[in-house]
């Protein structure tokens, strides 16, 4: 078989083809496993940050108790927010609920595949015959 002045039945041929096949294959692989290992490292570094986030919170919400049951007085949320920075906590703000919706609205492909996905789960299934 003769494709663009290209013997197919050359041994050459079928083994440059081969060869190139495997290359190409294996550079997928490459950036399959490189794009999962980064993306774990994003989360586990969301992971430490939303737990050093919680931890800040907790302060916030003790002191914030604390004041109350001593004062009678409402407390603003940023006169609680220093207590717990004086503790040596610190708050990164990055998983307020506004900034969260902010950063999803922004994910346009990922956001549209997972509405696909939770409509195709909400679907009933079809029962077999």
């Amino acid at each position: 078989m003769n494709i663009i002045g290209i013997e197919l039945h050359d041994p050459g041929v079928q083994t440059a083809l081969v060869t190139g096949a495997l290359s190409l294959a294996s550079g997928l692989v490459t950036l399959v496993c490189r794009y999962h290992l980064s993306a774990r490292r994003r989360a586990e570094e969301k992971l430490r940050v939303a737990t050093r986030d919680i931890a800040f919170l907790l302060a916030v919400e003790r002191n914030y108790g604390e004041f109350l049951s001593k004062h009678q007085l409402p407390a603003s949320k940023t006169h609680m927010r220093e207590l717990a920075r004086e503790e040596g906590l610190v708050w990164s703000g990055k998983f307020t609920p506004g900034r969260v919706a902010y950063r999803d609205s922004h994910n346009g492909l990922v956001v549209q595949l997972r509405r696909v996905r939770a409509i195709l789960e909400s679907m009933p299934k079809a029962e077999e015959s």
